[in-house]
């Protein structure tokens, strides 16, 4: 019985502490992107589709009225266009 109790709390205490780890991560993850991005992940969406011919990305404002995060998202689309164009993208 004791061994099962120390098993359940050593079991617990690494799902605790990967639970943290994950969040630290998702959170420096989200920092990162808005960095590069130039737009908040908090007041905006993504949409990934994929399809025959490769796929897209989507990003939107979760706001309509976010004139800031709209403009944000134009500015960072085109700036990744351009890059493709010009053969300039990191795979």
């Amino acid at each position: 019985m004791k061994s099962s109790i120390a098993v359940a709390l050593l079991l617990w205490s690494f799902t605790s502490f990967a639970e943290q780890g994950s969040e630290q991560h998702h959170a420096g993850v989200v920092a990162r992107g808005d960095q590069v991005m130039g737009f908040s992940h908090d007041k905006t969406t993504h949409h990934f589709r994929l399809s025959k011919d490769g796929g897209s990305v989507e990003a939107v404002a979760n706001d309509a009225t976010d004139e800031a995060s709209r403009e944000q998202i134009q500015n960072h689309l085109q700036h990744i266009a351009g890059m493709f164009k010009s053969g300039d993208f990191p795979r």
